[in-house]
């Protein structure tokens, strides 16, 4: 039922508010490669359908000590996010609304996973994601090429090495994530929360 529903609510939302939409292979990959079958606390703070957080959903065995918490600003999306988890089997997650209050639950997260969209709040998106990951906490940004190639977004790749250490970058194909009715070329930054390894750095931010 939980992927039936997935696949109807991503061909609904094509369009809608440029709403990313991640291949059900990518959020399973992303689970695979950060062992979200071994970690308890989840988050993803730009949530949308919540197709991220059903990819966290493992195990069986693991779902008592799981908890998942999802934060998005549109009042439809947060629905749809908590109907996605339910009908995926998993009735324990949190879906609330983004906003300031949320500042309450930094550094609550062992790993944080969300898709970052090119924008002038691009930086500032980072930034408090990155906030909510306990110390040496892990997360995967899926992230448009834009922002790790074009120079208007040097300050948003400073961002992200000076409040962590970049483990990977791994390139997507094209059509692996959609943000509003577009295809978009993307890739998956792994990061540790902690302090940046300096080549790590410098390869990052390199023009």
């Amino acid at each position: 039922a939980g992927r039936g529903y997935e696949d109807f609510v991503q061909k609904v939302l094509r369009g809608y508010n440029e709403t990313p939409i991640i291949s059900r292979k990518v959020a399973d990959f992303i689970s695979h490669i950060l062992d979200a079958d071994t970690v308890c606390h989840i988050v993803d703070p730009y949530c949308g359908y919540g197709g991220l957080l059903t990819g966290m959903i493992t195990s069986p065995s693991h779902e008592e000590k799981k908890r998942l918490w999802g934060y998005d600003r549109d009042p439809l999306m947060r629905q749809t996010a908590k109907l996605n988890l339910i009908l995926h089997g998993y009735n324990e997650g949190k879906i609330e609304r983004s906003g300031d209050a949320n500042y309450y639950y930094q550094q609550k997260y062992d790993l944080m996973v969300c898709c970052i969209k090119p924008g002038q709040n691009t930086e500032s998106d980072i930034r408090y994601a990155l906030s909510l990951l306990m110390y040496e906490g892990k997360a995967a940004l899926v992230v448009s090429d834009e922002i790790l190639q074009k120079e208007q977004y040097f300050y948003t790749r400073r961002e992200m090495t000076e409040r962590a250490t970049v483990a990977a970058i791994i390139s997507l194909p094209v059509g692996a994530v959609r943000i509003g009715n577009k295809q978009q070329k993307t890739s998956i930054v792994v990061l540790s929360n902690g302090r940046p390894q300096d080549a790590q750095t410098e390869t990052l931010l390199a023009q």
